[in-house]
């Protein structure tokens, strides 16, 4: 019984993760066109990085 419930939390707690995971692309996906019409698709790729990563990723 407790194996059963530690499955299900485990089970949700995955669901939770990629649904969240999911917002996040769609975001990104949504700024990138929204920043990209106003200062290039390139700079606003470039940007995101460097908000999702830090200095570490850019040169």
């Amino acid at each position: 019984m407790i194996i059963v419930a530690v499955s299900v939390i485990c089970l949700i707690l995955i669901i939770f993760i990629q649904i969240e995971q999911k917002c996040q692309q769609r975001a990104d996906e949504f700024a990138i066109r929204k920043i990209g019409i106003e200062i290039g698709i390139d700079s606003a790729i470039k940007a995101l990085q460097e908000l999702a990563y830090g200095d570490i990723m850019l040169p």
